[in-house]
Order: structure tokens, then sequence, then C-alpha cells
């Protein structure tokens, strides 16, 4: 039998900045004030402290990764919203939060992000990370800049004045709109987003569930589908909705009509080890005194968390002594690797252990500086990071094109051609394991 391997890398911390560009701007104006929520900021407050009252209060310490939020007239859905958001530290700082929902006003190939200026609401204006979206735009076909599916669309919108009001912290937000209402175009997108995936980020995913059954079929059909959502895989949420529509429920027009946006999320977070699903809270339109129960809208409040750091197998930082990052990430690689099972008892004979003690990280501006078998190769683009040890090189034979190529899509999860576009940093290795002396 094979033996396992587990290596452990050190590198020394380094530092980068970026460079922020400025232009004239022109900002999306509110088109869901006065519509989906109030107008006047003073009562749009008032409400928002009336809903987060009767929220359900956090269930867990930990601020999830994802939320999926409702987001219809508050009157229906407010409470349910505040729930999701509740889940949330309020004085967490995000580096940015991604916020999904799909197009209900127009079609359109891919997905579109809102890069020409700033989301503005009646508590102000909520900034948009410019330089990334812009960013999203040049690396991938699939993202557009295409304004006008923002324009008069609601998803995106009603979520802002939930985070300017509960936030303690700034924040920027990347908004997309899904046009092309497909699994395909789904899979793609959660393939661009879900570098950015992690406990940095906050991703809000826009929609609301069963769409104008009676109350108890709407009941009904909505926990069909929560239920798909908490399995987090994106076939059971395929089925439950092909499932639903086969039951031929009276006035059922959609079981989710932001269904595009969670399967965006389920197919980056089951990809991901241990992400514990909670349904937060649920309610449907018919709940609320402006509603009926003869048809109604269904709302789900729903929280991913993540309960171990992904991967993180590697140091690059050189805070603690070398001995005791040895143990810690000893430990990690057996049992938080998320790409292989966890090492079991029974096994700790068939282990062999070897230690990559790094250099310090040298920028280099081409890859022609970069020496194949000599040194490893670390690759940052933005929050994606990924690295290949020297003795990768000799293990694979590969070119250098291949080499980096693989290290970019297999390991930063940026693309083939991601490594051409990034910030990239060589480093030597001190390579020893069992046995040796």
């Amino acid at each position: 039998m094979q033996a396992k391997h587990l290596i452990i890398a050190v590198l020394v911390s380094f530092y980068t900045a970026t460079v922020f560009s400025q232009e004239t701007l022109q900002n999306r104006k509110s088109y869901a004030a006065g519509r989906f929520y109030t107008d006047q900021p003073a009562e749009l407050n008032t409400q928002l402290q009336q809903f987060f009252s009767k929220s359900i209060q956090r269930k867990t310490g930990k601020t999830p990764i994802a939320i999926i939020v409702p987001h219809a007239g508050y009157v229906y859905s407010g409470e349910v919203a505040a729930s999701a958001y509740n889940q949330i530290d309020p004085n967490r700082k995000f580096e940015r939060i991604f916020i999904i929902g799909s197009s209900h006003t127009t079609t359109f190939a891919g997905a579109s992000v809102y890069c020409t200026g700033h989301y503005e609401t009646p508590l102000g204006i909520v900034k948009v990370d410019l330089d990334l979206v812009k960013q999203l735009v040049k690396e991938n076909k699939l993202i557009r800049c295409y304004s006008e599916a923002h324009l008069n669309e609601h998803s995106i919108e009603v979520q802002l004045p939930f985070l300017q009001y509960y936030l303690k912290t700034d924040f920027k937000i990347v908004p997309i709109i899904i046009g092309s209402s497909t699994a395909e175009t789904a899979k793609k997108l959660a393939s661009i987003l879900k570098p950015y995936l992690n406990e940095q980020n906050l991703f809000v995913i826009s929609s609301d569930f069963s769409h104008y059954p009676k109350y108890n079929d709407a009941r009904m059909a909505d926990q069909a589908t929560a239920e798909a959502i908490k399995t987090n895989k994106a076939t059971k949420l395929i089925a439950a909705l092909e499932s639903n529509e086969n039951r031929n429920i009276p006035e059922l027009v959609t079981s989710l009509c932001g269904w595009s946006s969670v399967l965006t999320l389920l197919y980056m977070t089951e990809q991901l080890p241990d992400i514990t699903v909670d349904l937060v809270q649920y309610k449907n339109s018919g709940d609320s005194s402006y509603g009926d129960k003869q048809k109604v809208v269904g709302y789900y409040a729903i929280s991913f968390t993540q309960s171990q750091a992904k991967n993180q197998t590697g140091r690059f930082d050189a805070i603690l002594p070398l001995w005791k990052v040895v143990q810690s990430m000893a430990v990690a690689a057996a049992t938080q690797d998320y790409r292989f099972s966890k090492v079991q008892p029974g096994e700790l004979s068939e282990l062999k252990i070897e230690i990559s003690v790094l250099t310090p990280l040298k920028r280099i501006q081409s890859a022609d500086e970069f020496i194949m078998g000599k040194q490893g190769i670390y690759i940052k683009k933005g929050n994606s990071s990924g690295t290949f040890l020297p003795q990768v090189a000799n293990q694979t034979n590969w070119s250098k094109e291949e080499f980096l190529g693989h290290c970019a899509e297999d390991k930063a999860g940026i693309g083939w051609n991601g490594w051409k576009t990034a910030e990239l940093y060589t480093y030597e290795a001190l390579v020893f394991g069992e046995g040796e002396k």
C-alpha cells in the first residue's frame, strides 16, 4: 500500500496594495424605494428596527459565508429578511459583499455587474467595488457591464437598506444580475466567483420561493425546495424544482424565482468542506396582515456557514515559531485538506511526513524570471492564490507554461491563463523528512 504524504509549507509574510482609479461616475438611482419599501429615510429606519426586533436571533457564533434572503415588499418579507441578516456579526468588516439576483425584467446572455457607478437608496450611497467588477468583466466573457439590467431590477436594491441599517462598518458591494436562467450559466458563474467565497466576503443570494399558490400548497412546495437546498447539492435542488412542477400545484408559477442565483451558490458551496446549511425562518405573504391566503409568495431565510477554513495546509507568514507552525500544519494537512479524505487513526503507521521550509517570497515581473525545478511559484490575484513547491516540477515533467497554467487553474482557481495577469512570486525550499539526518 502506498504511503500517504503530508506536506507542510512555511513562508514569510508579505503585503501588496491596490491602486484605485478615479473617474466620473453615474450612480444607479433608487428604483424600488416607494414601491417595495418606503422612500422616507426616517420611516425606513423605524421599519427596519421593527423587523430586526422581531427577527430570529443568531443561531451560532460564526458569521455565515452566504445567506439566502427574500426580496419582496418589506411589509410581506421584511421580518424574514431581517432574520437572515441577523445571523451576521454586525461589527464584521467584509472586504466586499456579493449580491446575486436573477433578472425579473429582461433576458440576456450570462450575467451583468453594475460598473459605471454606485447604488443609491434613501439611506445614502452604497459603494460598488468598481475595480473588481471591471476586472470580472475584463477577464470573463460570461459577465457583462450591462447597466440597463440593473435600472429597474429590485432584487439587488431591496437588500441594501438592511445592510446599511444593520452593519456597523463600511462595506462595498459586487452587484450581479443573472440574465440567462440556465444551469449551465449558474455553473460557469460559480466557477468564476468561487475564489471569492471565503470568510473575508459575504454572499447574499436574493430570492423568493413559491409564487401564487394557496397558503398550504405554498408551505408544502417551499419546504420541499428548502430541504433540497439544505442538502447543499445542486442536483437535489434541480430535482426538487422539477418535482414541484410535476405535482401540478394550482396557480404555482415558480417554486423559486431566483433559482439560478441559488443554484450558483450551491455549485460553489457543495465543493467546500464542513458547510452547515440552516433554515433560519419561513413565512409567506399569507402570514402578513397585508396579504391573503389564496395567492401567496413564500420567503425563507437560509444561512451557509463553514465550520473550518478550507485547505489551510500551508502557512505564508512567520508569526509563530517554526516548531509551532509545523505542529499546527501537520494537523491541518491530516484533517482539513478538502481535496482528500481525513487521515484515520489506523493509517498513522503508513504516513510519511515531508516538510518544506520556504524562503521569503520574491516578486517577479515576468515568468522568464522563474527557474523551474529550483524555485516554487506563488500566484495571487485578488483574494485567490495558489502555489506549487519546487519539487512539483520534477514530479510532473510539465513545461513552464503547463506548470503555471495548472497552478493558476488547479490551485488558485483563476483559470488556465490567469497567471498572465496575476502577481507572481518565487521562493526556494529547504525540504526534509523522516529518516533524514
